[in-house]
């Protein structure tokens, strides 16, 4: 799907390194899906819970449109988007362990 090793860089490069994680792993998740490959779970990752909930889940519930799918939270998984079973029924989640792919974001301090 991507042929190229790195995609993105590190950095106070300005906005749109996160912006671009968010949505290419919710693009995964429907390729897989299109595969046949159907409640795929994917990871998103920051250094704290603050920031992970600052930089991706305020951002998630503002940009995802309704018919894609919904953001929970829960104290035992953290957040997740979970497109509706039509988009095949993945998960995007801020924490959770054994994933099949991980888009890390990093502050840096």
């Amino acid at each position: 799907m991507y042929r190229r090793e790195y995609i993105l860089f590190g950095g106070a490069a300005g906005p749109g390194k996160s912006y671009i994680l968010r949505w290419v792993l919710v693009e995964l998740l429907l390729y897989w899906a299109g595969l046949g490959h159907r409640g795929v779970r994917v990871g998103l990752f920051c250094e704290d819970y603050p920031s992970l909930t600052d930089r991706q889940v305020t951002r998630i519930n503002r940009e995802f449109p309704a018919w894609l799918g919904t953001l929970k939270e829960s104290r035992t998984e953290g957040f997740s988007f979970q497109p509706r079973p039509e988009w095949g029924a993945g998960r995007l989640a801020g924490q959770a362990a054994e994933e099949g792919v991980m888009g890390v974001v990093s502050g840096v301090r």
